[in-house]
């Protein structure tokens, strides 16, 4: 019987699967509360086995490594008969609730890249924020998409906003940190950027500071190798 915690049940299939097995679930290996606990998840379903060959081969995200995307239940998933690579917001340790789809085509136009869920209110993914901010100070990269913060999460905590816009909904687990903004370096980017950090001074009550992380023009901090990416955080101290 299946006992990894990296799995997910789909209500609406019932079905489960392992991302650590590679195979599709029986609904009989979870118990009534763990397919009750699970009703909130609104992900697609998957179209094949998430193995590192595939991510290799499908990932538009070159310095993004498969260690990294399956750690943080990276998957292949098909909606509308299109296949893309969904991105998971999790809650907890291993539920995912929310997440955002990217579309695997390489010529894909760039508006019709992403899909979120259409009766999902959005919920902004993190990593690392979880920890006793009164003993705890660490950086916090502020990111637009997943695939970016997850790339950042080696660095520190991250946050993803899932676009340019940001509610105050994280202000209790930002407090007492430094905020490393690192949004597109393009004009809606940067003036996001200018606007989140008036909003952030002015909202926190505690916190260490906040900096930017202007990356080249056109470039994501996805598209940064790993040590170049240190010496740019590290330059920017």
């Amino acid at each position: 019987m299946c006992k990894h915690d990296y799995r997910i049940y789909f209500e609406t299939l019932k079905i489960g699967y392992c991302f650590d097995c590679y195979s599709i679930l029986s609904d009989s290996l979870f118990t009534k509360e763990e397919q009750k606990e699970y009703r909130q998840v609104t992900m697609p379903p998957m179209f094949e086995e998430f193995s590192e060959k595939r991510w290799k081969e499908l990932s538009p995200w070159p310095y993004l490594t498969y260690r990294l995307a399956k750690a943080n239940m990276v998957y292949f998933g098909r909606i509308y008969n299109r296949e893309y690579i969904i991105l998971p917001v999790v809650e907890g340790k291993y539920k995912p609730i929310f997440y955002m789809a990217r579309d695997i085509r390489k010529d894909c136009p760039k508006k019709y890249k992403y899909l979120g869920p259409h009766d999902g209110k959005k919920i902004y993914w993190h990593k690392g924020l979880e920890k006793d901010t009164n003993t705890y100070i660490c950086d916090v990269y502020v990111c637009e998409g997943i695939a970016d913060a997850i790339y950042m999460s080696q660095f520190g905590a991250a946050v993803a906003l899932m676009g340019l816009s940001y509610n105050h909904s994280l202000d209790k687990e930002l407090e007492g940190h430094r905020i490393i903004l690192c949004l597109d370096n393009d004009f809606a980017g940067n003036i996001a950027s200018i606007l989140l950090y008036t909003e952030l001074e002015k909202t926190l009550k505690d916190i260490v500071g906040i900096k930017f992380l202007l990356l080249d023009e056109g470039k994501d901090p996805v598209d940064y190798p790993y040590e170049e990416m240190l010496g740019e955080i590290r330059g920017r101290k």
